[in-house]
């Protein structure tokens, strides 16, 4: 099953005091971070014999700098940043400041990242008034390499936002225009996809964030919710039959599905969904019984031969064999009685195909 759920994003502009690095290729402490899985510490014998030819003094000096960047503890270590050093082959030059960072909220996901730049000067910073409280949802992974939305091949971290101590960090955050979140989503097995776009900047660029996922088993199971036609036993929608067979009497038992509004706990509701790829079945008896009969007059008509009784057995045991109808839809009805049925559509010959094998036997 794919469904696509849409909903706007809030974009907030949010000027505040905050610890940022900025992750720039570094070849020559990438090759000590890379060789840390074989050699077990990033120590002055890795520095001596990845870069051959250092003094003494040297080797002190770049390890206490990859220390400095935060690439190793004091054991030697490699700690989160220095992993993603060897995956990236970047290093984090880290800054403090004040900056615009770019964000956008929703509930799935409280506040992304999406960019930021170093703020310019504001008549309002002497305002200390206009100051307000971070926005709790802002809360930032220290160790997310976040890829900038307005420009490609900036990545960047935000460790934190530095504060007075017992005093929460204080920001001027602006309100810009909405943008999008667009999910896409398996609502049975919970597989999904999703990512921020919108517009920024003066001349309206767009953007689309980089794509993201939310656990499958947070999600799986969750088209039970929407569908109250749904079966657990069968894993199917159960149904009255709607017509849908194919030419020649034949049915792939998947339709498409249209909700008015769902929900998804923890991440609100999404209106318009269309769910694509949804396993159908009979709901009854009778239901089962219909749907096979037109599938097989389907078949007669495409045959466009005399149908016997053997035939049209055969007929419908092709209609529903290896179908959710095998089950359920029990001894083939009756042809004559089918032929007869004006509830049935058919064309005029399909009726006579139907009849002629018994009529024709009577005058025999």
């Amino acid at each position: 099953m794919k469904a696509i759920l849409e909903a706007p994003v809030k974009l907030w502009n949010i000027a505040v005091f905050a610890e940022i690095a900025v992750w720039e290729p570094r070849p020559e402490i990438h090759r000590l971070c890379a060789a840390v899985a074989a050699a077990g510490l990033l120590d002055e014998g890795l520095v001596n014999q990845r870069l051959p030819g250092i003094s003494p003094q040297g080797r002190r000096n770049v390890l206490q700098h990859v220390t400095y960047l935060r690439l190793r503890d004091d054991g030697g270590r490699l700690t989160g940043f220095g992993q993603a050093c060897a995956r990236t082959g970047r290093a984090p030059a880290w800054e403090q400041g004040v900056f615009d960072i770019l964000v956008a909220s929703h509930d799935l996901f409280g506040g992304l990242v999406l960019d930021f730049k170093r703020t310019e000067s504001d008549p309002r910073d002497a305002d200390y008034q206009s100051l307000e409280s971070l926005p709790r949802w802002l809360v930032p992974d220290a160790m997310e390499m976040h890829e900038s939305v307005v420009e490609k091949g900036k990545w960047f971290s935000v460790a934190g936002f530095p504060s007075s101590k017992g005093q929460a960090p204080m920001c001027r955050g602006e309100l810009l225009p909405p943008g999008r979140l667009v999910w896409e989503i398996d609502p049975l097995s919970g597989k999904n996809s999703w990512r921020v776009e919108g517009k920024v900047g003066s001349e309206g660029r767009t953007f689309r964030s980089a794509m993201r996922s939310e656990g499958e088993s947070r999600l799986a199971g969750l088209f039970k919710s929407w569908e109250p036609q749904w079966d657990d036993r069968r894993q199917r929608v159960v149904q009255k039959y709607d017509g849908a067979a194919r030419l020649g009497g034949r049915d792939d038992f998947i339709r498409t599905r249209k909700y008015a509004r769902v929900a998804v706990p923890g991440a609100g509701e999404f209106a318009d969904v269309v769910v694509e790829g949804v396993p159908v079945a009979p709901a009854a008896l009778t239901d089962a019984q219909i749907w096979a009969t037109v599938l097989t007059v389907g078949r007669v008509e495409e045959g466009a031969q005399y149908v016997s009784p053997d035939a049209w057995r055969a007929a419908w045991a092709a209609s529903i064999n290896a179908t959710p109808l095998a089950d359920v839809a029990g001894a083939p009805a009756d042809p004559v009685a089918v032929a007869m049925d004006d509830s049935t559509p058919m064309l005029a010959r399909t009726r006579w195909l139907l009849s002629a094998a018994s009529d024709l036997r009577v005058e025999v």
